[in-house]
């Protein structure tokens, strides 16, 4: 079932689109998830044959910039690709998405030397996974609403042409995998992290960063969120992103910062997407009361009110994404919270109403459809990249600044 508006997406798009939508079918598809979950090595978990089948077709450099030889994709490229890529495994998802935001903020913010040092051997290297560090033991949403005049506890110190990076991140995802980390630390304590915060490119094998953790979840299993720590961990000059303190103002963020949110929505609805069209497909074969349930008029209507809320979510999510390709500098990041709250919220709830059809089967594991997967995977998506309270909060403050603005009310 397609429920993707074919008029939104231009011919390149849907070329992208139809080769996901065939990455999955050949290589994610035929997975027993049941096996690849719950094995107990947390490096077993990740598909590396299925990453390694997706990175020969390109979809891992769907962000990078075409002069060394990516796609440099819009915002809405992404969204929809993330959206196909969760249609097929959350966790898989997360694995590419995480990548591709990452790799557009090397490309935007770092400088020419490291770029070009750094972009060749992402794309040779299909292992290559990159990973953010961002939420720490202390902080998480908060920096999101820079609540208190937050400051991370991440710190980095200049030592003559250096930087000295001291502190602990943890719930990372890839950052087990990971052969090069985004960091985010404070480099003026003197203010909030909004105003005192350096992104730094740091490479897996720097002297004093290791892995300490890896975390069992109930959600996106097929991707290892980990605990990254610093001991004195040097970095030259060249590996700051941008400016200094500047990490975390708007006017720092690279595009893989405002696409974020809109990603993340975006993961969010393809599971809840996958778990409709699983559920749809078993109301046309499980028979009650003499007939299929799809027959049952009030089964056919929460599919059909499950259809819309999918595709108002979708709506939103474009809107947020168009925004972020047609504005530029201006862009709201508003948007793009409303559009994960909503598609978070609205996949949970498709996914709970879908496992309902399935009766008792819904919770079982020895099952052809994994509807318990569905559900535990859209639970992740009510906190991750941001918790929900945060980006309503974000929303809140701009419809506060708008009226005051409008009203010139101080």
């Amino acid at each position: 079932m397609n429920l993707v508006p074919e008029f939104e997406l231009n011919e390149a798009q849907r070329a992208l689109r139809a080769d996901i939508r065939e990455f999955v079918a050949e290589e994610l598809d035929p997975l027993d998830v049941n096996d690849w979950e719950w094995r107990e090595d947390p490096d077993d978990r990740v598909p590396w044959g299925a990453i390694e089948a997706a990175t020969e077709r390109g979809l891992k450099d769907l962000t990078v910039p075409e002069e060394f030889g990516g796609m440099d994709a819009s915002a809405l490229t992404l969204t929809m690709a993330a959206e196909e890529m969760a249609a097929g495994e959350m966790g898989v998802a997360v694995v590419f998405d995480q990548n591709w935001k990452i790799a557009r903020i090397v490309d935007q913010m770092a400088s020419d030397d490291v770029r070009e040092a750094f972009f060749p051997d992402y794309r040779e290297d299909p292992r290559h996974l990159l990973a953010v560090c961002l939420t720490e033991p202390d902080n998480g949403s908060n920096h999101i609403t820079n609540i208190d005049g937050m400051q991370f506890s991440t710190t980095a110190e200049k030592d003559g042409g250096e930087w000295v990076l001291n502190g602990k991140k943890r719930y990372q995802s890839n950052a087990a995998d990971a052969k090069t980390y985004v960091v985010f630390a404070q480099t003026d304590p003197s203010v909030p992290a909004k105003d005192g915060t350096t992104a730094f490119f740091v490479p897996r094998e720097s002297d004093g960063l290791s892995v300490t953790h890896v975390w069992e979840k109930i959600s996106q299993r097929m991707v290892n969120n980990a605990t990254v720590e610093f001991d004195d961990v040097r970095v030259p000059e060249r590996y700051v992103l941008g400016e200094v303190n500047g990490a975390k103002s708007d006017e720092g963020d690279a595009a893989g910062s405002k696409e974020s949110n809109i990603e993340a929505g975006a993961i969010a609805l393809g599971t809840g997407r996958r778990a409709f069209e699983d559920a749809f497909a078993y109301a046309h074969e499980r028979e009650q009361g003499g007939k299929p349930i799809i027959e049952h008029q009030t089964i056919a209507h929460d599919f059909a009110k499950m259809a819309m809320d999918l595709q108002a979510a979708r709506a939103l999510l474009w809107t947020a994404a168009r925004a972020v390709d047609r504005q530029g500098e201006d862009y709201q990041y508003e948007y793009g919270a409303m559009g994960k709250v909503y598609a978070a919220e609205v996949a949970f709830d498709v996914a709970k109403r879908s496992l309902e059809k399935f009766g008792g089967a819904g919770i079982m594991l020895e099952t052809e459809y994994p509807m318990q997967k569905y559900l535990r995977d859209a639970l992740s998506y009510l906190h991750s990249d941001g918790t929900q309270e945060a980006h309503t909060d974000r929303v809140a403050d701009a419809l506060r600044a708008s009226y005051r603005a409008e009203h010139a009310v101080e």
